[in-house]
């Protein structure tokens, strides 16, 4: 059965406000100074983590606005303008061209703010996000439906394989980071829990998502086959 192009949305979005969550998580004792934390306020780092959760949140958030919130206005005032007869239209998670396009397109500008946020905060050894580079392909892989999303997923593993790479130059020619967060125990201990119990939990949000999709659309079908 083909995943509705609304479930494959909606698990998008999840993902997207998650990972908002996740660099707020790992970088609020960073960003207070707690927990003996201490960021150089040269570098920008505070600005700059809260420019990418920022941008992170509205990657989900005007999407969302837009299947929701504006498609509807938009529709009401056509039906008041022309009428009745006014052609509905189809919302933006129930368009499969825009819901593929954008499924691959985050996925991959999400991979590059965690290459960025990465450089950013020390390093592959360092940084309290580097385990986020396994759950962006497993991620991807849960919202593959046809072989040409399996092309795409493997190209977005390679990526993140590249990711990684750049990572651990980042480890070996130190003045390449801007921080390291390791370098504070008690803080990074904190922020590295958060960030993978977050983690973890994006993927099964996402498939509890596409099963109450799924099953919802069977029901919807075995309803209208029913005599």
């Amino acid at each position: 059965m083909s995943i509705p192009p609304r479930a494959r949305f909606n698990a998008l979005l999840l993902a997207q406000f998650g990972g908002a969550i996740i660099i707020a998580s790992g970088m609020l004792c960073y960003w207070f100074d707690w927990r003996g934390a201490a960021v150089p306020p040269d570098r920008l780092i505070k600005a700059r983590s809260v420019a990418v959760a920022i941008t992170i949140f509205a990657m989900a958030f005007f999407p969302l606005l837009g299947s929701v919130g504006f498609n509807g206005m938009v529709w009401g005032l056509a039906r008041k303008a022309v009428g009745k007869g006014a052609k509905k239209r189809v919302p933006l998670a129930d368009r499969p061209g825009f819901v593929r396009c954008t499924v691959w397109t985050y996925c991959f500008v999400n991979l590059f703010f965690l290459t960025y946020l990465v450089h950013m905060t020390g390093g592959l050894a360092g940084s309290m996000f580097s385990g986020v580079y396994l759950v962006i392909p497993a991620i991807a892989l849960i919202l593959v439906d046809d072989v040409l999303d399996v092309w795409i997923v493997l190209g977005l593993i390679l990526c993140a394989a590249g990711g990684i790479f750049l990572a651990f130059l980042m480890d070996i020619w130190p003045h390449l980071d801007n921080f390291t967060a390791s370098a504070f125990p008690k803080a990074f201990d904190i922020s590295l829990l958060l960030v993978s119990g977050e983690a973890m939990l994006i993927p099964l949000g996402q498939i509890g998502i596409l099963f109450i999709q799924l099953r919802n659309e069977a029901e919807g079908q075995e309803t209208a086959n029913t005599p």
